[in-house]
């Protein structure tokens, strides 16, 4: 046993000496007195390496010492690991504080960077078996002993201390949710400190920038003047001509004219050399494409925000107001790039049915439901459909940007009779006329949409293939489904295995936007088109063909993010 301490803090109690493989790793010296000072490690984590990997949660990681209620208290770190509120007044004064768990830097500047944990002090007076009842001073003694109360002072008794345990109860959650949200302050206040210093170098470029064009705007300023007095001497030369009467006059005025062309000549020569600065000019471009795209992400509306949360709604605690007051801030300001990201926010609303995308077809509005199925971003089909409250929309187009157009998945959510079967996920072959009109139907992006539309029949051909059909998207018996775009043809395979999606018509023939989905394997000599596979659902596919004539597409579209 030996006492360790740390820049010559020695505390009290005695701890116990590391494993020699560990001491042998530290980058640093044990001086005579076992002080541990590794290289590139504070003072205040240097001991905390000691016991990293303790599984005594009531022990500081920095200084071994117990958590306790008055000088010791827990607090909680931005990365979220605990050390006790003595380590971190330590950390205040050194101005950084290195975690003793995951070794993350935190800036440290005030007490309040580190706010207490009312969850961990509850924990450990669960695990000391310690009551947060009140104490009777011991100079004061009960007039009573508990087997002279009667029946009615009992009752009165537990019934006031349950009320006060629920209320220390009622106090410490609240507590551990405002630490939760000084926490989250404290995130908030880093970023911004982020955001600030983006934005200062993103300044330091614009001025840098600026610099050159000041320098070209002086040197355009100087060269225009000295060719306006190079005109103006070329202007009097001709009025003088008109004054001349003697041949010596002539001569003379024509050398100063000799004198006049070479400059202007020069001149003329110059500019075209020197203008424009090609650095210049593609650097002023470049920063100024940069500080729009900047200012456009980072704009906010100056209008007063209307919150739908107040303070003294009791529906809502701490984190629940947070995210509200997160959620109506992004139904006004929700961009593709918000897609893009999904952070929190995002996924809320999209997970609650709130985004959509919208379309104006026909002088009339269409709106697309944006969804997250399974950590996939999805876009349904185009419908005229009413708006619900509180939706964000995106412009449709906008929306299709995120789709992957190399590798595009389209599914089919199948029903019978109205009760769902299940969703069919179908990989498109991009290179293929047929796979880009199936996108198109799925999507509805001209109006016309797979939505609602039956699965006709059972196809039966040559050598065992068999199929079922749909995809009659005009007038769902059969007649219908001409095609929605030009230049369909390709090459084909005529080799089917089960999963296959084709066209049941030629694709330079009508009616090529019906499909057929391969339940068996086979050849198929009669039809021609093989455009995409099933990548997931074929049992929904084969189920769907047992009650073939009460099947519906109850929904479809793509997959945007994979």
């Amino acid at each position: 046993m030996c006492k360790w301490s740390v820049r010559g803090r020695t505390p009290s109690a005695t701890l116990r000496s590391p494993p020699q493989h560990f001491v042998q790793s530290l980058q640093g010296t044990i001086t005579h007195n076992c002080t541990v000072r590794p290289l590139g490690i504070t003072r205040s984590t240097t001991r905390s390496l000691l016991i990293m990997d303790s599984d005594e949660p009531e022990t500081c990681k920095v200084c071994l010492s117990n958590y306790n209620e008055t000088v010791r208290r827990p607090c909680t770190l931005p990365c979220g690991h605990t050390i006790c509120s003595q380590c971190t007044k330590d950390a205040v004064q050194n101005a950084l504080l290195i975690c003793p768990s995951c070794h993350t830097e935190h800036s440290a500047t005030a007490d309040a960077q580190f706010p207490v944990s009312y969850s961990m002090v509850a924990l450990l007076r669960k695990l000391k078996g310690i009551r947060p009842t009140s104490v009777a001073p011991k100079s004061v003694k009960p007039q009573y002993s508990s087997k002279r109360k009667g029946k009615m002072l009992r009752s009165l008794t537990e019934e006031y201390r349950s009320k006060i345990e629920n209320l220390v109860f009622g106090c410490e959650e609240a507590l551990s949710l405002m630490s939760d949200y000084q926490r989250q302050l404290t995130y908030w206040k880093s970023h911004h400190q982020q955001l600030e210093d983006g934005l200062h170098d993103l300044l330091e470029q614009n001025k840098a920038a600026m610099k050159p064009l000041e320098k070209e705007v002086i040197s355009v300023a100087n060269m225009a003047t000295e060719g306006e007095e190079g005109s103006e001497r070329l202007k009097a030369m001709v009025v003088h001509l008109e004054t001349l009467d003697t041949a010596q006059e002539i001569v003379s005025t024509v050398d100063v004219y000799d004198l006049y062309y070479k400059e202007i000549e020069h001149w003329i020569k110059k500019c075209k050399e020197r203008f424009p600065d090609a650095s210049t000019v593609h650097t002023s471009i470049k920063v100024q494409e940069i500080m729009k795209e900047a200012l456009k992400m980072m704009t906010i509306e100056r209008e007063k925000t209307v919150i739908s949360v107040t303070l003294e709604d009791p529906r809502f605690n701490i984190p629940g107001k947070i995210q509200k007051i997160t959620e109506d801030l992004f139904l006004k300001m929700l961009t593709v790039e918000h897609l893009r990201d999904l952070n929190e926010p995002v996924k809320s609303l999209l997970e609650a049915g709130r985004v959509f995308a919208v379309k104006e077809l026909a002088d009339d509005t269409y709106y697309a439901r944006i969804t997250l199925k399974e950590g996939r971003l999805c876009l349904h089909s185009l419908a005229n459909q009413p708006l619900p409250a509180f939706a964000a929309t995106l412009k449709h187009g906008y929306v299709l940007d995120l789709l992957n157009h190399s590798s595009t998945v389209a599914f089919l959510n199948l029903a019978c009779d109205g009760s769902p079967i299940g969703q069919v996920d179908i990989r498109m072959n991009h290179d293929s006329g047929l796979a880009r009109q199936f996108i198109f139907l799925c999507t509805g992006q001209q109006g016309y949409t797979y939505l609602n539309t039956k699965l006709l029949k059972i196809g039966k051909y040559c050598e065992g293939a068999k199929c079922i059909v749909g995809g009659d998207y005009e007038w769902n018996d059969g007649s219908g489904g001409n095609p929605v775009l030009f230049n369909l043809k390709g090459e084909y395979g005529k080799f089917h295995n089960v999963g296959d999606v084709w066209a049941l018509f030629w694709p330079d023939e009508d009616h090529s936007s019906q499909f057929c989905i391969c339940t068996n394997k086979g050849r198929n000599n009669e039809s021609d088109g093989i455009f995409a596979r099933v990548e997931k659902g074929m049992k929904v596919v084969l189920a769907a063909a047992t009650y073939m004539s009460l099947v519906t597409v109850r929904d479809c579209g793509v997959v945007l993010s994979q």
